[in-house]
């Protein structure tokens, strides 16, 4: 598995320490552009998912504030980084995206 999954013996060896996953797991970690193990493994510790953790991470986000905006309701990434780069906090953007539903829904 390691020799399809591109590893050298020297390579899956730092995974296998850096990284306590199931091959499988790191295999698709690294698919998705982890080329750090401990990186990866903090990913993978908040999002079991490694391509949606490369999308966050991509984005600009640590694990913890993918995290931190996962538990308030966003799970769109994009949106997410939009709301970030506009300065807000998961909570305040939470808020904005509520008001405007209600607003909509007032028009209806």
């Amino acid at each position: 598995m390691w020799n399809r999954g591109g590893f050298t013996p020297q390579e899956a060896k730092r995974w296998l320490e850096l990284c306590p996953l199931p091959i499988e797991e790191i295999v698709q970690t690294r698919k998705a552009g982890f080329e750090d193990p401990e990186l990866a493994y903090r990913w993978a510790s908040v999002l079991s998912l490694p391509f949606e953790a490369a999308r966050w991470h991509e984005l600009g986000f640590t694990p913890e504030e993918a995290l931190e905006w996962r538990e308030t309701g966003f799970t769109d990434a994009h949106l997410a980084a939009r709301s970030k780069a506009e300065g807000q906090t998961p909570a305040s953007a939470l808020k904005t995206f509520n008001d405007l539903t209600s607003e909509s829904a007032k028009d209806d």
